[in-house]
């Protein structure tokens, strides 16, 4: 394979990594693993299809090619099973819990005790002398 093929792979891979990470971390932020791994996988591809186009040259140093390989294998499984889990696991489980609305608050045998500075006094009789 040319390796002039590398040179217009290498950079869309690049280009393509950086838009979908960024959408990775957008939905990290807004608390959606399923689809976060899912943007982290398909960000790695374009790498994987670059180190076997690069691996797949003449020349290539054997222990450079068993290293490059592995490291964006590791990467591109890892994320594919994350995200696979996530996936199998379902949403409703995956979904980080959202917070509570604020509940009035409570009454109970005393009455509404927010606003009375620490002091409940019940069934008091005379000034417990």
């Amino acid at each position: 394979m040319s390796s002039t093929a590398l040179f217009v792979a290498l950079p869309a891979a690049l280009a393509w990594f950086s838009l979908l990470a960024r959408f990775g971390f957008d939905m990290k932020r807004e608390k959606h693993p399923t689809q976060m791994w899912g943007y982290f996988f398909w960000s790695i591809v374009p790498f994987a299809v670059v180190a076997l186009m690069w691996a797949s040259q003449e020349g290539v140093d054997l222990t450079g090619r068993n290293i490059v390989l592995g490291i964006v294998g590791a990467a591109l499984g890892a994320t594919g099973l994350i995200w696979t889990g996530h996936l199998i696991q379902g949403p409703a489980k995956t979904e980080e819990p959202k917070p509570q609305t604020s509940q009035p608050a409570a009454q109970n045998s005393i009455g509404n005790i927010s606003g009375n500075s620490g002091i409940i006094t019940q069934d008091q009789k005379g000034d417990n002398r």
